[in-house]
């Protein structure tokens, strides 16, 4: 079992025009090092009661974390050691960072402290779509931080946005072009998405153009042995995100900071922190470390802010996220975790699936088809489970 640990950094330059993430401009809330207090003393709180010592992955999201100092970032590696978590020899331990921030200058001392994988919000090459993202960045400033990824042989990843407004077939093979001149070892690729009548949600070009841009994407990088293993993921062998795979693979994660969300399977419980920095920091400072144990971790929390898994929610959450991946769901894994009857409920549904060409079958595994995975939402709404589709006398003893 892998276990991973994710440390919400909520500071930002500007709010993207799409963002929905618990952010803030870096002068309207408190000071980076007033946050980072509270942050580690959430860690202390709350480490006694994680069953989970044996760290896989760190990652640093928000936000953009690359606005810290590095001694800043590097001191939240070095609680967790002092609270006596152990990380395992080839640990991956990621921060995100945004071009046009003090990183370049920065870049030795995130090394030195530990930092092995970065993760680059370019989103596009186009200063025109930059501005209508929101960003404040240039095109320019992506490719002087690429520039120097590549140039100290650092192991990196980019975002790349698809879709915008006004953005034709011909901005995204360019988008990717550019990309691919940096020889990054991963690439996602996300289709923006926004709700109906959002700013950016007009002149966009339409679904089936939208179907070209990602195939078009997808094509550019296999040629150049980036492969798709996650329905927006692609890498070249062997550099597959350790923590993504630790969500998409129904392991352990414990978040840290503000909104951050943990998920422990075993217990089936799920919990998060409030995305109102008010609120996160009431929380901590009024929450006493003696009622913080394995089986009272929620009572700190509001019930709007935790929830023990029903059967049901375990065997839709499940399907889900391993469906996401280009493996998909592996039949022992199905076997190891539910019943019989369970088992046989989720393959019922999984084999109409087939029947309709959007779900494919090997001998260890069902994967969403080239179909299936350009109509996941469909796939996923067919593999949505109630309490009244389970056997009256399902319990969880097998979980």
């Amino acid at each position: 079992m892998s276990f991973g640990v994710y440390f919400h950094i909520p500071y930002c330059l500007q709010r993207c025009h799409y963002c929905d993430f618990a952010t803030y401009e870096i002068d309207t809330i408190l000071p980076p090092a007033d946050y980072l207090q509270l942050v580690k003393k959430e860690m202390k709180l709350r480490a006694p009661a994680i069953p989970y010592k044996n760290i896989d992955s760190i990652y640093f999201g928000g936000g953009t974390p690359s606005l810290l100092k590095p001694d800043n970032i590097v001191s939240l590696i070095k609680e967790l050691a002092n609270l006596g978590f152990k990380f395992n020899p080839n640990i991956e331990i990621t921060m995100e960072i945004n071009p046009g921030t003090n990183f370049n200058t920065n870049i030795d001392g995130f090394i030195a402290g530990g930092i092995n994988r970065f993760s680059v919000g370019a989103q596009s090459f186009n200063d025109q779509q930059l501005s209508a993202c929101g960003r404040k960045h240039t095109a320019n400033e992506t490719h002087q931080t690429l520039g120097l990824l590549k140039k100290n042989k650092l192991n990196f990843t980019l975002d790349i946005l698809f879709a915008l407004p006004n953005q034709s077939l011909y901005d995204v093979s360019d988008d990717v072009e550019k990309a691919l001149s940096y020889s990054p070892k991963h690439i996602s690729a996300y289709c923006l998405t926004v709700p109906e009548g959002h700013k950016m949600s007009t002149n966009r070009a339409v679904d089936s153009i939208q179907v070209e841009m990602f195939d078009l994407i997808e094509s550019k990088l296999k040629q150049n042995n980036l492969n798709k293993y996650e329905i927006s993921n692609f890498c070249n062998p062997g550099f597959e995100s350790i923590h993504n795979m630790i969500y998409w693979k129904d392991q352990p994660y414990w978040g840290i900071g503000l909104s951050a969300h943990s998920y422990f399977p075993s217990q089936s419980l799920r919990f998060w922190n409030p995305k109102s920095i008010g609120e996160y920091k009431n929380l901590i400072n009024n929450t006493e470390r003696s009622i913080l144990n394995l089986n009272k971790i929620s009572s700190h929390l509001k019930p709007r802010n935790f929830e023990f898994l029903q059967l049901h929610e375990v065997m839709t959450d499940y399907c889900h996220i391993h469906l996401r991946t280009m493996q998909g769901l592996p039949k022992e894994a199905l076997r190891n975790r539910f019943s019989k009857e369970q088992i046989y409920l989720i393959e019922s549904r999984l084999t109409l699936l087939e029947q309709q060409g959007l779900i494919k079958q090997c001998n260890s595994f069902w994967s969403l088809t080239k179909s299936g995975a350009l109509v996941s939402n469909v796939v996923f709404d067919k593999l949505y489970f109630s309490a009244t589709d389970l056997p009256s006398k399902s319990d969880f003893s097998t979980l």
